[in-house]
């Protein structure tokens, strides 16, 4: 999966929502108001801030949404981690 810098949050949101809808969003920030901001302003199956292993340990549905619903959670080369380089 590739790595993909950005100079800010409002560039992380716009390719985030300028692609199909994720399955997951894992958001790592102590800043909870960036947190909501990100969640606020983008859609996926589910967002987790500062975890990445909660999702699996809660037992919750986890279907996601439009392509990447139930049954189409297939990783592909076109996901990617986007990491704020400010």
């Amino acid at each position: 999966m590739p790595i993909v810098g950005v100079a800010n949050e409002d560039e992380a949101i716009n390719i985030i929502n300028s692609k199909e809808k994720p399955l997951a969003l894992y958001i790592f920030t102590k800043n909870d108001k960036l947190a909501d901001k990100i969640i606020s302003k983008t859609s996926s199956g589910g967002a987790i801030v500062n975890h990445v292993i909660l999702h699996n340990a809660l037992n919750a549905p986890f279907g996601g949404v439009g392509p990447s619903g139930m049954g189409a959670y297939v990783l592909s080369s076109t996901q990617a981690w986007l990491v704020l380089t400010s």
